[in-house]
């Protein structure tokens, strides 16, 4: 094959690939259908019990979108006795279709902190939906990451990978899935 007919190959191989890759990110969505989740309505207090946090929440509508705040309790039932220090915290919120699609989603990464089954994790999130006319219901629903430690000195960037399995660290996620 010439040279000439080499960079066409490859051009068009290049083109193809680029072609199935936006294709397929197209078709992509998160989907929280896993998750409990609860109708959207304005104003309300609602709680939503999840795998290891109690999500205490308020909804209500400013000019920049949906505003959700509230605390997300650790479930003391859920969770070993010996935890007392939260690192690597993560919250997220998402509102979502009937179907389980997210239409908008905020995420907060909190600061390492003593784990206060009372005093929760506080959390403020301002939702800005691209698509919410015509979509029907809108349901919320939550997320979060958390690794829990005995000690506050343990930080998990220090664990080995021997480790993880330890009782030293315990791990509780729940989360969007990326479907395609």
């Amino acid at each position: 094959m010439t040279p000439a007919g080499n960079r066409s190959l490859r051009r068009g191989l290049s083109t193809a690939c680029l072609v199935l890759l936006v294709s397929l990110t197209a078709c992509s969505y998160q989907s929280v259908r896993h998750l409990e989740q609860q109708p959207w309505t304005v104003g309300a207090k609602r709680s939503l019990p999840m795998n290891y946090l109690t999500f205490d929440y308020q909804t209500g509508l400013t000019d920049e979108g949906i505003r959700i705040s509230g605390t997300a309790y650790p479930r003391q039932s859920a969770i070993p006795q010996w935890a007392s220090w939260a690192h690597d915290i993560w919250l997220a919120t998402y509102l979502c279709k009937e179907t389980g699609q997210v239409v908008a989603k905020k995420i907060a990464v909190l600061p390492p902190q003593a784990l206060d089954f009372e005093a929760g994790f506080s959390f403020d999130f301002l939702l800005e939906p691209q698509v919410m006319a015509g979509t029907g219901p809108v349901f919320i629903t939550f997320g979060y990451r958390l690794m829990l430690s005995a000690d506050q000195s343990l930080r998990p960037e220090d664990i080995k990978p021997s480790q993880q399995g330890s009782s030293d660290i315990f791990f509780a996620s729940e989360s969007a899935l990326t479907r395609f």
